[in-house]
Parts: C-alpha cells; structure tokens; sequence
C-alpha cells in the first residue's frame, strides 16, 4: 500500500505510514518473491544468509524507499499531479533496488551451479 504525505508544495510517497518500517516490509516482499522463483529449482536454498544481503542493500539505500515531488514556487501546486509524480519516482527506486538484489542472486546461482559442473566432472 502507498501512503501519502504532503507538507506545503512537496508530496512523498512510501509503502508505509511509517519510514522506518519501509525497508522491512520491502525486504520480505522482495526475499518472498525471489524465494518463490527460486525454490522452482532444487540445488537453490533460500537461506539466512540471502536474506542479511536483502537487508545490508535496503538498510543501505534506506533513503531510497521514497518518493518525492516537489512543486516549484512559481508553479500551482497540484496534489493529484504530485501523488502521480511521488509514485512514479517510489516506484523507480523500488525496482532499482529489487534488480540490484536480483542481480546478486543471479550471481549466486551462476556460482552454485559453476561448483555443481566442476563436481560432476571431477567425478
């Protein structure tokens, strides 16, 4: 869910009412999701330490768990325009941060499936 503040000509948009529980939220839906595609495929765990990386990458982009709007002074302020804007820019932030994950978990599977081939040659 997208929550809405406003303060004067600037809208922000988060997932929560509360900031500092955005980077939660996202992180399991984000390890959800991942986990969800990933136990498709059988030498893939989804394990504890998949789930600290999800969470040292949103801690570290906390910032990023928003969107922000800002109407110039000499524009008129349009509250629907900015809530449009905010979401945009939440949005954007949100997948830049989940393709960033994505790409290390990629990056995982591409180094367990490299120690499986190596193993099943040695053998």
């Amino acid at each position: 869910m997208i929550c809405y503040l406003r303060y004067g000509n600037t809208v922000e948009a988060t997932f929560r009412s509360k900031p500092s529980d955005n980077y939660m939220y996202i992180g399991i839906s984000i390890y959800n999701k991942i986990c969800k595609e990933l136990l498709k495929l059988p030498f893939i765990a989804c394990d504890e330490e998949l789930m600290d990386f999800v969470f040292r990458v949103l801690q570290n982009r906390r910032d990023s768990l928003r969107g922000v709007a800002k109407c110039h002074h000499n524009d008129k302020f349009d509250i629907e325009v900015g809530k449009k804007l905010a979401k945009a820019r939440l949005l954007d932030n949100y997948y830049k941060i989940q393709n960033d994950i994505s790409q290390e978990v990629i990056k995982r599977i591409s180094h367990q499936l490299n120690n499986m081939v190596r193993t099943f040659h040695k053998k």
